[in-house]
């Protein structure tokens, strides 16, 4: 029997981390995790031994710059659990000491999980911290406090104002809040790297700022119901992109302008019912939010890792990636083939044939063209960026054919 608020909240812990538990263990595939997961981690404790040892060249140049960046989005990312339950309002909500102390646990609670994941960050970039920085290990530690502080802080202050504001007020208070949690940051870091001495003293006013906000926060009990709501919604989560990621989705709704092409221009010089079909196809790929978002994710990270990965792998995600871009458009395609406005019009198979490599290849050869350049510009310097552009338009023409070639 639950006599206590320690007791209800320590099984409610136990509870979601249970749930969250079997959520990964029915969504992760062992197998799959030996053959990916392990060499993915081989090759990073190698980049990191290279950090340390033989720092490259970019991490000399802009190893810096990124770990600030890192660092304030890490600063930025936080949330807050309070473990509250709709179903409180029957007992809980109506006892404040209780209310207080289950809130009270879970905030203290979403801080350690800050702390641990601002030290796993520092640990992460500590080459960049130590040797490009200049940070002793104390002004390390000292950095990720400051980054754990900030994290929980800003999480208490975002979810407040998502609690008062609405609309475009909200997102402008929102945006002015990310704007001062980095400005704190930076001078914080400041401060270790020009009076060290000061920024014990900067942390403890950084910390004493966060106990009177989260004070201040406990004591507004008119926003429990949507407290339990939002926890509701952090618990479920993954469990929620796992079924989005499952089950079918509804269709998109269309919009009066969209966001991309919104004058409809043609993007091939040459009118031909194939040319029609693939720029339907690429326009509507692109005007999808979570297709479009995939797309620059997977681009994004394939260039970014062609930039830290040894020559061998570089080679290999070269033609990996331009593949996994390839039959990412290819879904794209398919989908737009079973769109419900184009059952409407007779489609040939001739005119499937011609239309598919040539829209899969409009949305393949942009990044994989990029990533020959900085394959290039790693490999083969100073002109292996302009040498390896036509290998690329071949690499992912082809990939583009050999997608769109496979049978449904």
């Amino acid at each position: 029997m639950l006599r206590t608020p320690h007791q209800l909240f320590v099984r409610r812990l136990r509870d979601d981390a249970r749930f969250q538990w079997r959520a990964w263990r029915s969504a992760f595939d062992w197998i799959v995790g030996v053959y990916l997961l392990l060499p993915a981690l081989a090759v990073f404790g190698y980049q990191y031994w290279l950090w340390w040892t033989a720092p490259p060249a970019w991490l000399e140049l802009y190893g810096g710059a990124a770990a600030a960046v890192l660092l304030t989005l890490a600063a930025l990312s936080g949330r807050i659990r309070f473990y509250l339950e709709e179903a409180d309002q029957l007992f809980v909500f109506t006892r404040p000491a209780w209310r207080r102390s289950l809130m009270r646990a879970g905030l203290a609670y979403s801080a350690v999980v800050h702390a641990a994941l601002a030290a796993l960050a520092v640990a992460i970039l500590a080459p960049v911290l130590v040797r490009q920085a200049g940070l002793s290990a104390a002004e390390a530690v000292l950095l990720g406090l400051l980054t754990a502080l900030l994290r929980t802080g800003l999480a208490v202050a975002a979810q407040w104002l998502e609690r008062l504001l609405r609309g475009w007020r909200r997102i402008a208070a929102q945006l002015l809040l990310h704007l001062l949690g980095a400005g704190l940051l930076a001078a914080g870091w400041l401060l270790l790297l020009l009076q060290p001495a000061y920024a014990g003293l900067y942390a403890a006013l950084l910390a004493a700022a966060l106990l009177g906000l989260a004070h201040r926060r406990l004591q507004r009990h008119v926003y429990a119901l949507q407290d339990a709501a939002e926890d509701h919604k952090l618990k479920l989560r993954f469990t929620s992109f796992l079924i989005g990621q499952a089950m079918p989705r509804p269709p998109v709704s269309s919009r009066r302008r969209p966001q991309l092409f919104r004058s409809s221009n043609r993007l091939f010089r040459r009118r031909s019912p194939a040319a029609g079909l693939a720029e339907a196809a690429v326009k509507a790929f692109l005007r999808n939010p979570a297709s479009f978002r995939l797309y620059l994710q997977l681009a994004f990270l394939s260039t970014g890792a062609m930039a830290v990965l040894p020559a061998p792998a570089k080679w290999m995600l070269w033609v990996g990636g331009s593949f996994m871009l390839a039959y990412l458009a290819r879904l794209g395609w398919k989908e737009t083939l079973a769109a419900r406005y184009l059952q409407l019009f007779p489609r040939p198979d001739a005119l499937v044939v011609a239309a598919g490599p040539r829209a899969v290849a409009v949305l393949v050869l942009p990044p994989v063209l990029l990533m020959s350049i900085v394959l290039g510009a790693f490999v083969f310097p100073p002109w292996g960026a302009l040498l390896l552009l036509p290998a690329g338009a071949v690499l992912g023409i082809a990939a583009s054919y050999a997608m769109t070639s496979i049978p449904n």
